[in-house]
């Protein structure tokens, strides 16, 4: 282990611009992977900042002919408002989606 330790010294003694670029190169990897970690905890893995926070439900509705959930009618929304006897609060939001239609394709814009 000891001849590895000299022999991987002298190596970089002889070529000190390889061992800059191959430390700059871990510096970089490590560098990202802890920005893009402490961005993943942050937003994915921490408790959300509200009491009782695992108590917070989504809903949506899903229509039969299409796949995946769907948007909630104002007008359905309130009906379930009106004859909710499991939640203790209801509240909406909306998000909007606007598409710009001048030419060839149109363009989502969010």
């Amino acid at each position: 282990m000891i001849q590895d330790l000299q022999y991987a010294l002298r190596l970089i003694r002889k070529s000190p611009g390889a061992a800059i670029v191959a430390v700059l190169t871990v510096a970089i990897g490590v560098g990202a992977n802890t920005a893009i970690f402490s961005v993943i905890r942050a937003v994915l893995l921490s408790p959300l900042p509200y009491t009782d926070a695992d108590r917070i439900v989504a809903l949506a509705e899903s229509w039969p002919n299409l796949s995946g959930p769907r948007p909630i009618s104002k007008l359905n929304y309130r009906d379930w408002a009106e004859q909710n006897t499991v939640f203790e609060l209801t509240a909406a939001a909306r998000w909007w989606t606007v598409t710009l239609s001048s030419g060839d394709e149109p363009v989502f814009l969010v």
